[in-house]
């Protein structure tokens, strides 16, 4: 039996119309949404009693990050190119929460498919 042993790039959209934006993600691992989750978790004392803290901003854009390798026909409203850097990434996820979130729902489609397949190929042998 073959199994992954890299992560693998996904386009969404996977037939992308005219010059619409293309992106090419990544779904994240276990141990990449552990060390986020930590990253961006703690704690605050007050009076003598411990407060858990989290960082959902951080959380979601460290996210996006590591999910969004690279995209093409992304520009700003000028029509200049938008390179993918994490400044750009954050940008986008301000202004288009939006798409962000259409594309977030995508690759957790695809991850949920990849399970499903992973499982499906360990019945079958």
């Amino acid at each position: 039996m073959k199994l992954r042993t890299k992560k693998q790039v996904f386009q969404i959209p996977e037939n992308p119309i005219d010059d619409s934006p293309v992106f090419f993600v990544s779904p994240m691992t276990p141990k990449e949404v552990k060390t986020i989750l930590d990253e961006c978790s703690g704690h605050e004392w007050d009076q003598g009693q411990r407060f858990d803290t989290f960082d959902y901003y951080a959380f979601r854009i460290k996210k996006i990050d590591k999910i969004i390798g690279d995209w093409k026909n992304v520009e700003d409203e000028n029509g200049n190119p938008l390179p993918c850097t994490l400044t750009n990434k954050e940008i986008v996820a301000l202004y288009n929460t939006e798409l962000i979130d259409k594309v977030l729902a995508q690759v957790d489609a695809l991850t949920k498919k990849m399970e499903v397949d992973l499982q499906g190929t360990e019945k079958n042998s």
